[in-house]
């Protein structure tokens, strides 16, 4: 018996036991029993329960307890790491809070952090779905993957390969070209030491000359401004003196990453005013959507 045919048949022996005596109550809960397979005890709960109104919301599952304005708190962390994945984000969210709330970006009531601290990935990635619809998904690289010989011959160099410990790093060039390689486009020197994340941006000049001051700009901010720790990773791994761990240990507690996120944004703004259209997609596609460029960064 499924559960909608359940309800029908209780709503009418309900009426049917509510008028009955005690001696037909008494076959009457043995019918239903029958009927139902259930226990007796249940069948008469079920007979003695008043009807739910139609209207009343079903009472299936847990409660919601992940409001919106814990979806609100989420959102600000999750601008602030620059909008990266749940999966990423999470182990990074007590110190994102932490150093939100201490820079007075974010003001969080107890019961409200203690959510948002206690939020299970899948959880986290639901309150943030309607904040990612937003923003459009990432362009297109000009880089590419290379052939499997590569993979196969040994290459030599000064010392021996160990992405283990901090000094060994990759190194790319992003041409900053749209979908076409054509005319003039700057390019920006990537190196990434593979322990601890650290990254490293050099604008480049490619061919012909143009607006190189705003793109040095915001690989600048770009470099300081990770959403995870790489100055963490690099402590843990002990190269540092005494005196660069010190230094290192002073600027980091004085970043702020939402105003980086802000600094960022700005100047990719101004980046956008110096782009030229991209002359292989349409005029109407060419332009970029003010939610793409942009993102309202607050406290709450």
């Amino acid at each position: 018996m499924t559960r909608a045919s359940l309800r029908e048949y209780a709503a009418v022996q309900r009426e049917r036991y509510q008028h009955a005596t005690r001696a037909d109550k008494h076959h009457l809960l043995d019918e239903v029993v029958t009927v139902t397979g259930m226990h007796r005890k249940a069948a008469i709960r079920l007979l003695r329960r008043e009807p739910r109104s139609p209207t009343a919301p079903s009472r299936a599952g847990r409660p919601r307890c992940y409001g919106p304005d814990v979806a609100a708190v989420a959102e600000v962390l999750w601008q602030a790491s620059g909008r990266i994945g749940a999966h990423r984000l999470l182990p990074f969210v007590s110190e994102l809070l932490e150093r939100l709330s201490r820079c007075g970006e974010l003001t969080v009531t107890p019961a409200v952090e203690k959510l948002v601290q206690q939020a299970s990935r899948p959880t986290l990635a639901r309150l943030l779905a309607s904040a990612r619809a937003q923003f459009p998904p990432r362009g297109f690289a000009t880089t590419r993957p290379g052939t499997w010989l590569k993979h196969e011959i040994p290459i030599r160099t000064f010392t021996e390969w160990d992405d283990a410990r901090p000094g060994f790093c990759e190194v790319d060039l992003v041409a900053h070209c749209g979908s076409s390689t054509q005319g003039f486009y700057l390019c920006t020197l990537c190196s990434v030491d593979i322990a601890t994340t650290w990254v490293e941006l050099e604008v480049v000049w490619a061919k012909g000359n143009g607006e190189w001051a705003p793109l040095s700009t915001t690989s600048a901010s770009a470099s300081r401004y990770r959403a995870q720790t790489p100055y963490q990773r690099l402590c843990a791994a002990d190269v540092l003196s005494a005196e660069k761990r010190h230094e290192l240990e002073t600027l980091y507690q004085r970043l702020n990453p939402l105003q980086l996120r802000r600094d960022l944004e700005a100047a990719l703004e101004r980046l956008w005013t110096l782009a030229a259209p991209d002359p292989l997609r349409p005029r109407e596609a060419a332009e970029v959507p003010a939610a793409s460029r942009t993102c309202a960064l607050g406290g709450t």
